[in-house]
Parts: structure tokens; C-alpha cells; sequence
């Protein structure tokens, strides 16, 4: 259900971005920064979502059940090429063309809770613990 409310978002999203690729949204014709507004409002929402499916798997166990890597994987793609969208328009238009703060931290969630179980998992699988003393972190 997700994918089928995310893939029509995403595409109608693009479209609107490639009208705005080199400007900002505050200086777009008003129903244009309202349509953006709105659809980064409901990537926002779908974004949460996905993160706190990615996010719910068990920490504490290196084993997801059959299918699950799938659904995030497909999940996860979709992120992934918001993400990839934003930062392109963002590149492109020297940093005017910025995404609704909200979709930022909608992402910055996902993110977080991707890294939390899946870089737990490869720590768990590999059996090193190199990723958390990488560069002298702790």
C-alpha cells in the first residue's frame, strides 16, 4: 500500500521539481509553491513511515524474517531516490532550490533508523566492531 501511494508522489513530485530545478519554491507562482508544499508534506509523512517499518525490526537479533529484506529494500529505494532527488535540485540550483525542512527530517529519520539496524546486523554478521572505531570515533 505504501509503494502504491509513494511511486504516483514521487512522479508528480519530479515533475514539479523539474519546473523549479534552478529556483527556490518561495519564489515559484503560488499554486506552484503550494502543489510543492503539499507533496513534500506527504513524502514527509510516507518518509516517517517507511523509517519506522525499516526502524522495527529487533535490534537485539541479526536475523529478519523471510521477506522483510525485500520490503525494506523496496522501501528503501524509494528513499533513497527522494533523497538522491533533493540533493540534485539542491546541487543544481547552488543551494536555493532547498526541500521543506520537514522532508529533511523526515529523511534524517529514516536514515537513522536504517543505520541502527542494519549497520547493527553487518557489525553483528562480520563480527567487527570497525564501523564504531572507524576514524578514532568511539
Amino acid at each position: 500500500i505504501i509503494i502504491a501511494k509513494f511511486d504516483p508522489l514521487m512522479d508528480k513530485y519530479r515533475e514539479l521539481m523539474g519546473h523549479l530545478m534552478t529556483s527556490s519554491t518561495e519564489n515559484a507562482p503560488q499554486n506552484v509553491a503550494q502543489q510543492a508544499a503539499i507533496l513534500e508534506g506527504q513524502l514527509a509523512w510516507l518518509t516517517y513511515i517507511v523509517g519506522a517499518i525499516v526502524g522495527g525490526h529487533s535490534w537485539s537479533s541479526s536475523r529478519i524474517g523471510d521477506g522483510e529484506e525485500t520490503l525494506d529494500a523496496s522501501l528503501s529505494k524509494r528513499v533513497l531516490q527522494l533523497a538522491q532527488g533533493i540533493d540534485y535540485r539542491l546541487t543544481n540550483s547552488n543551494g536555493v532550490g532547498k526541500a521543506d525542512p520537514k522532508l529533511e527530517v523526515a529523511l534524517l529519520y529514516y536514515f537513522q533508523n536504517f543505520r541502527r539496524v542494519y549497520m547493527f546486523m553487518w557489525e553483528q554478521a562480520s563480527g567487527s566492531s570497525s564501523m564504531s572505531t572507524m576514524g578514532g570515533m568511539k
